[in-house]
């Protein structure tokens, strides 16, 4: 790691706590490639079996559970009118304001914008993940604090900041290692955290006796029951909104932008985004002033989903959502335009 940066060089520090002084859109071209040399070659030594860091030891109250590091990072946050303009391009839009006015749409807004901060905590010389080949099986969003979340309040502000960590106890499952790394965007004149992203990831590994942890998921629980006249929505996703996606969160992995990478880690062609493509699901969702303005003085906003399977880029999607009776809550899924197999489920629901 000695050929880093001088602004990444915290990373090679041995210490659990980091501190980087640039605003995660920032993040350069060639620091990006840098850290994606950083991935590529911990995979490889991986393969090799040379890769000693991700050899954790298991809880003392339960063999099901394995001990991570815990590592933390931190960074400056600004939310710009350019890097705006840029999502709503790539999530297909034109107008970024009424973007920003959807909540569900500002979960996805600040997850891509502090995305870069668990990347980069990824880089840590501790962090024994892989990510190359890893998986994005599900999230959680968190808006807490609706009502600090105006665009007029929040654009061009400097005075938030990016806290990323590794949450040290990674799940067995039946494939590997479910991780999960946490993100918090925080109002640091008032000291209040406004957004909370839970990323989970599957590191893939082979155990010696098998395990099946698969559960059945809440968000899916109705999948087979929807009414034929939800709100629905079709689309697909050019290349270049894919790229943008990239450039926007800074997610240059191989496996999206590249065909022939995709392919050596056994996938069929380069794949989606998988926050990319439930936030073009999320406008499956009608949009309406009146909960918008309900939900201000409510105090959470919660967004969930779950990837059941990789999308391919150039697929054919259809996101259908479904209004529970109480009106606050939606159920999300996105199918393969003729075929009924569910590749993202997800939910929208208020907390008072």
């Amino acid at each position: 790691m000695l050929f880093l940066s001088r602004r990444l060089q915290p990373l090679r520090i041995c210490k659990d706590d980091t501190l980087l002084e640039f605003f995660p859109q920032e993040l350069t071209i060639i620091e990006v490639v840098q850290i994606i040399v950083i991935f590529v070659a911990r995979q490889i030594l991986a393969v090799l079996g040379r890769e000693t860091k991700f050899e954790v030891g298991k809880t003392a109250d339960n063999d099901m559970e394995y001990v991570l590091p815990e590592l933390r990072l931190s960074m400056p946050m600004r939310i710009a009118e350019r890097d705006l303009r840029k999502y709503a391009m790539a999530v297909g839009q034109t107008d970024y304001k009424e973007i920003f006015q959807r909540h569900e749409q500002l979960c996805l807004i600040l997850s891509a914008f502090s995305e870069p901060a668990f990347l980069l905590l990824l880089a840590h010389h501790r962090s024994p993940v892989r990510p190359v080949g890893s998986v994005n099986v599900k999230n959680r969003f968190e808006l807490l604090r609706l009502d600090m979340c105006s665009m007029e309040r929040m654009l061009d502000r400097v005075g938030y900041e990016a806290r990323a960590r590794m949450v040290p106890v990674a799940r067995r499952v039946k494939r590997g290692l479910e991780i999960d790394l946490e993100v918090e965007v925080v109002d640091v004149e008032e000291d209040v955290v406004i957004f909370r992203q839970v990323f989970t990831t599957l590191q893939f590994m082979r155990f010696k006796r098998g395990v099946d942890q698969s559960r059945a998921s809440d968000l899916s629980a109705s999948q087979d029951s929807w009414p034929d006249d939800c709100p629905s929505k079709s689309f697909s996703i050019a290349r270049e909104l894919t790229m943008m996606w990239a450039y926007v969160c800074k997610d240059y992995n191989p496996i999206h932008s590249s065909r022939l990478a995709a392919k050596v880690l056994g996938f069929p062609d380069r794949l989606l985004h998988g926050n990319h493509a439930f936030a073009w699901a999320l406008q499956a969702i009608p949009s309406s002033a009146e909960h918008e303005v309900k939900e201000v003085k409510s105090s959470v906003l919660v967004v969930e989903v779950q990837f059941k399977r990789p999308i391919v880029g150039s697929s054919k999607l259809v996101a259908e959502a479904y209004q529970a009776e109480n009106g606050d809550s939606w159920l999300i899924r996105v199918c393969k335009a003729g075929d009924s197999k569910v590749y993202i489920t997800g939910s929208r629901k208020r907390l008072e």
